[in-house]
């Protein structure tokens, strides 16, 4: 089949960016980028046809010629980063511009002496962190599409964070994406390694902002490895421009006895893709996935989860919720493998979907794979509008009807935003979602 023109612009800009991006000297670096290069030849970007893909079309994005910026013009950049923090928040900040580091807005100096914290620009650059190498290089040869074949493939910057063992930090960490106000058809392209030791906890805050209506590209991931009794607390939230692409993947591996939590917020973007891959390769692990997707106008919101039990004892907690207004669509496909050596595996999955106009449309797939005969196992979906009996009992309390679907959706959604243990993130993401649904909405008598 023909390569899309979006597919043949970014594997040639990905064989002209090689030469000039950090690491090209190095060999490793350079044989690693070769091999991504390949593969995305091999696969291109995904297509309607690919099962995992096939609700989800990119061809509004066709004729887009995405392309990074150099890092010389981003660190000129005079960012007014306090008017993207979140009111009463001590946490330290790593920014990243445009898919790059920012030094002059970031605190990663503040971090505790004994947190290994730097640039993946400089884990490329010196020959020393072959490790990071090697993680990128066993990404190639599992890339099952090609946004993650170029996500290796240019890949320049990030953040490389390692947690000693014992260590809880003492205030979260938050790294804020932020995409300039001259942003159309650039494109972001980030790694984030993350590891805790064991016994170490981590609250970690992921934003992506966009400063204007931009239509620009965000390739993001991060990789998790959680050792043994460690605990992660993952607050991902994406608010990105209305025309903005946005293509992200979780992978997390988790160790014996070890806790992660992820809360899942997509509320921006045209087209937003977020995958999580949740390997339980430890017994007793334990791992909690709550999602909520709000998309009005045209936004397409899809969400592909993956979690592997693959040891005995491990649980997991997967519950999504979305809300589509006017032509918004959602994909949601949750899929549980079990092993067959994971004998008393808990998993539980559920995607519920609130409709809020005819035009609106959700589809969903839950999955379950189970190859172990003593397991307690169970997955459901849902897709519907608003209960017309309980806008009635709220009509004869008193309210019209904007009002009372406007106090019915938000219920909805609060189910999820309230088991956000941060304040400052909770009530955050409330004022997103009332700022959101007053584009359905009329909130003003409802407030």
């Amino acid at each position: 089949m023909k390569n899309s023109q979006l597919t043949t612009h970014l594997t040639q800009l990905s064989e002209t960016l090689s030469p000039y991006l950090p690491g090209a000297a190095n060999t490793a670096v350079a044989n690693m980028r070769q091999r991504a290069l390949t593969r995305l030849a091999e696969l291109g970007l995904p297509k309607i046809t690919d099962e995992a893909w096939r609700y989800t079309n990119l061809r509004a994005f066709d004729k887009s010629a995405f392309k990074p910026i150099a890092e010389a013009l981003v660190s000129r950049c005079e960012l007014e980063i306090e008017a993207l923090e979140l009111p009463s928040f001590d946490r330290y900040r790593i920014v990243l511009i445009d898919g790059w580091v920012s030094d002059t807005h970031s605190t990663i100096d503040e971090l505790p002496a004994e947190v290994e914290c730097f640039r993946l620009k400089d884990a490329l650059e010196q020959r020393t962190q072959s490790d990071i190498v090697e993680l990128l290089d066993s990404r190639v040869s599992h890339a099952e599409h090609g946004f993650e074949a170029l996500n290796c493939t240019i890949a320049a910057d990030g953040v490389v964070l390692r947690l000693p063992a014992g260590l809880k930090l003492d205030k979260p960490l938050e790294i804020i994406h932020v995409s300039q106000s001259d942003a159309d058809a650039r494109l972001s392209n980030v790694n984030h390694f993350v590891s805790l030791a064991e016994n170490a906890k981590l609250d970690l805050v992921e934003r992506y902002v966009s400063v204007a209506q931009t239509s620009h590209m965000t390739n993001a991931s991060i990789e998790l490895n959680i050792a043994d009794s460690a605990e992660l607390n993952h607050y991902r939230i994406q608010n990105e421009s209305r025309s903005a692409l946005h293509v992200g993947y979780a992978t997390a591996n988790q160790s014996e006895n070890s806790q992660y939590r992820i809360f899942s917020i997509s509320i921006g973007a045209l087209l937003d893709r977020h995958e999580v891959k949740q390997n339980l390769a430890g017994e007793l692990a334990r791992c909690e996935m709550k999602g909520l997707y709000v998309g009005n106008e045209k936004q397409h919101i899809d969400n592909y989860t993956t979690v592997t039990h693959a040891s005995p004892e491990a649980s997991s907690d997967e519950y999504y919720k979305g809300i589509l207004a006017d032509r918004g669509r959602s994909v949601f496909h949750g899929r549980i493998i079990v092993n067959k050596d994971a004998q008393l595996t808990d998993a539980q999955q559920q995607n519920r979907n609130l409709l809020l106009s005819q035009d609106a449309e959700a589809a969903t797939k839950p999955q379950l794979e189970i190859y172990a005969d003593n397991v307690k196992c169970s997955h459901g979906a849902t897709v519907g509008h608003l209960d017309s009996d309980a806008i009635f009992y709220l009509r004869s309390r008193g309210l019209d009807e904007k009002e009372a679907r406007a106090i019915l959706t938000e219920a909805f959604a609060t189910e999820i935003i309230e088991l956000v243990d941060l304040v400052p993130v909770r009530e955050y993401l409330f004022e997103l979602l009332r700022e959101k649904l007053a584009e359905v909405h009329d909130y003003r008598k409802a407030a």
